[in-house]
Order: structure tokens, then C-alpha cells, then sequence
């Protein structure tokens, strides 16, 4: 397979990924050294000027961040606001919808444990009803179900996760857009594992809400993200639970005029060198190409699952029929700590899929735990047949 140029060039700028075997950017990936020098940077000049000037003197370079974060899922600046995570922005999201007893949410039943665990607030809170969306074949929402149930039933909102914390399957998120807008429901995607390791294009999902973390495939800092809040939405007027003078102007009494852009999402107190850290790592992108980084990508986790399959007892448990960067397996009959104990040997950075996080998808499966690698477009092919030769020889 063809290496291109910008693979070499993120290694050099990525020391740390020459040496170890690191297949966990699904979750928290490698900085580049730029990003770090921004960031240190920034908090230089907040130990020479203190935090309000350094500020106000960087506020350009923090508009870019915007600006960076919309070109990457060809979305406009207004549209974007600066989250902590993706759970910060899912939250805010879901508190800002006037909700009412026996409102039905449509969700995955790969869904993060966290935006389930706000289904389940919700519920206990205001009487909303939440219900597992039905797959088919190949473990994906069944889009002929959903477009039945969309047509038939009262739905409030309908959350997807683009793909899941414990598997490479990748859900049609556009074609599930084309439903949500021809049957005038909400629509709110779970890009956090999409984001930065393939194009995601708000324009042809039609999504009214995207969330995305900073730590995993963007390559930024840990405490990141961003939300995308779509025009529609933003005209509404509908506004967080939570807020404060970012978002929101106090002009009389009781009166509050709320910012037209996504900002009223954000609060006021920040970590800049952190959202400083974001914009670089997604301006590295930005300056690839999402498109080339997708390419490169498709082609480095469809090696090393080939690669993978040749390894005696191997189990894979990714379903769907496109499949991204998040490789699940483990060896048959082998517990959890026989497999860390073997992966830190030949050191590689990787973490596991637990039920934990994804209950129903283990449920489904029949496994309790799996190990979750995920390669990135700084790793190199050479890489995974170093992992495979190396676990065959020894352990297989």
C-alpha cells in the first residue's frame, strides 16, 4: 500500500509515535509537537501578563478556532461552539430542549454510556421515554424500521451515534439525516469517534447537532471539543440549561438577550491554551485534507483487520459494512489481564471496550470485554505486521 507524504511528516512531528505501537487514538491520541509548543506557549505569556491580557492579546488566534472547526465539517464559524468534551456539548444539548412528559428519544444501542445515562435523567426527571432503535444484518440501524417508526410514532429526537466507543461499525448517518428531515425530527449525531479520522460533512448529514471531542481522532488536548448547532436550530432561540455572559447579555432586570451564534452554548471561563492546543491539531488536519486523511485511513484499518484474521483464536467483533478505525477483538478462552499483560510486553498503547461504556452492544455480542485498537493516519502498515509477527511468534 502506498504511504503518502503527510504519513512521514505527522511521525516526525509525532516523536512519541516512533516509539511504542500506539493504536489508541479512539481514546486519547498523540499531540504533535506544534500543538504543544502552542500551548505552552500561551501559558507562558499567562505567567509573564496574567490570564486577562495574554486574552485579549491572542484573541485573533482564538477566533481561528471557529473558523478551523467549521472548514472541517463544512459548516460556517457561527454554527460552532467551544466544548470541554463531547459529553459537555451532548448535555448541553439535551438541556435545552423543552422537554415534556411522554417524549419519545430514538437512539443506538451502541450508544455511549454517558448519552444513555442522560436518557435515563431525563426519563427520571420529566417522564421522556427513550427506546433502542432495531438493527439489521450487519448490526446497523435498520433503516427501513426507522422510517416506518419516524412515519408512524411521535418522536422527539433522534440520536445516533455515528460510531460506537467499542466498534468500527459506522452508521449512514446521511441517509439517516434524509429521514429525520423528511419526517421533521430532531437530529443529533455522535461524531466523537468520526471526527479527524474521516470526512464528516454537516451539510449532507443535515444533523441540527454534532458533538465531537478534541482527545481522540482530532489529535487535540484532553478537556476539548466542540459542538456544531445548526441554523434552524439556532433561530429558535433555544438555549442551555446552563449558561452565563458568553452566551447571554443581561439588559434590564429580568430581561436576557441570548448571542445569535452557537456561542451561547459556551461559557464565559475557559482553558485557552487548551482551545489554542484544538485549533492547531485540527488546522494539521485542515491542512492534510480530511478526504486524504479518510483515504489513508480506509486503507490502514482494512490491513491490519487482514492482517489480524491470520492470528490463531482471534475473535473480531466489528460489525456493519463500512468500518472505520476502531479494530475490537480478543484471543478465545484468554482473560482480560493475559491480554494487557501480552500487549504491554510488546509494548503497544491500546485500552478495552467494556461493557461499562457500551452495554447493549456487549449484551448483544455475548462479551463482557474487548480489545480496542485504533490506528491512526500517523501509523504505518509496517506497524501492524510488526504487532501481528510479533503477538504470532510469541503468544498465538
Amino acid at each position: 500500500m502506498e504511504i503518502p507524504s503527510f504519513v512521514s511528516e505527522s511521525r516526525f512531528s509525532t516523536p512519541a509515535s516512533m516509539k511504542q505501537l500506539f493504536f489508541n487514538s479512539a481514546g486519547s491520541s498523540l499531540i504533535s509537537t506544534a500543538t504543544k509548543k502552542v500551548m505552552l506557549d500561551y501559558l507562558d505569556q499567562e505567567i509573564e501578563i496574567g490570564g486577562y491580557d495574554v486574552m485579549m492579546e491572542c484573541e485573533d488566534e482564538t477566533n481561528e478556532f471557529y473558523k478551523e472547526a467549521a472548514k472541517l465539517i463544512n459548516a460556517e464559524p457561527h454554527n460552532i461552539a467551544y466544548q470541554t468534551s463531547a459529553t459537555d456539548a451532548y448535555s448541553k444539548v439535551l438541556y435545552s430542549m423543552p422537554w415534556k412528559e411522554n417524549d419519545l428519544i430514538l437512539t443506538t444501542s451502541e450508544d455511549y454510556v454517558s448519552n444513555v445515562l442522560s436518557f435515563i435523567e431525563l426519563k427520571r426527571r420529566f417522564g421522556v421515554n427513550y427506546e433502542f432503535l432495531e438493527t439489521d444484518d450487519h448490526g446497523l440501524v435498520d433503516l427501513d424500521k426507522l422510517d416506518k417508526i419516524l412515519n408512524t410514532s411521535k418522536v422527539k429526537l433522534l440520536a445516533i451515534a455515528h460510531m460506537p466507543t467499542s466498534s468500527g461499525m459506522i452508521q449512514d448517518a446521511v441517509y439517516i439525516g434524509q429521514l429525520a428531515k423528511k419526517h421533521k425530527v430532531l437530529y443529533l449525531l455522535d461524531a466523537c469517534q468520526t471526527v479527524g479520522q474521516m470526512n464528516v460533512d454537516v451539510s449532507e448529514i443535515h444533523c441540527d447537532y454534532l458533538t465531537v471531542t478534541g482527545r481522540k481522532f482530532l489529535r487535540g488536548p484532553r478537556g476539548t471539543g466542540f459542538l456544531f448547532v445548526n441554523d434552524e436550530i439556532l433561530e429558535k432561540q433555544e438555549v442551555p440549561f446552563c449558561f452565563d455572559l458568553a452566551g447571554a447579555e443581561w439588559i434590564d432586570n429580568d430581561q436576557v438577550k441570548f448571542a445569535k451564534n452557537a456561542r451561547r452554548y459556551e461559557l464565559w471561563e475557559k482553558n485557552y491554551s487548551n482551545l489554542l492546543g484544538l485549533t492547531q491539531s485540527i488546522r494539521e488536519i485542515n491542512e492534510i485534507g480530511i478526504e486524504e486523511v479518510e483515504q489513508y485511513n480506509r486503507q490502514l484499518q482494512k490491513h491490519f483487520r487482514s492482517k489480524l484474521t491470520g492470528i490463531p483464536n482471534l475473535e473480531l467483533f466489528d460489525q456493519g459494512w463500512q468500518q472505520g478505525n476502531i479494530i475490537s477483538w480478543r484471543i478465545k478462552g484468554k482473560s482480560q489481564k493475559w491480554h494487557s499483560e501480552k500487549l504491554r510486553e510488546l509494548k503497544v498503547n491500546f485500552s478495552f471496550a467494556s461493557k461499562h461504556s457500551a452495554l447493549i452492544d456487549m449484551k448483544n455480542k455475548g462479551i463482557d470485554w474487548a480489545v480496542r485498537f485504533s490506528p491512526h493516519y500517523f501509523n504505518l502498515p509496517e506497524e501492524c505486521d510488526q504487532f501481528v509477527a510479533g503477538f504470532s511468534n510469541n503468544y498465538a
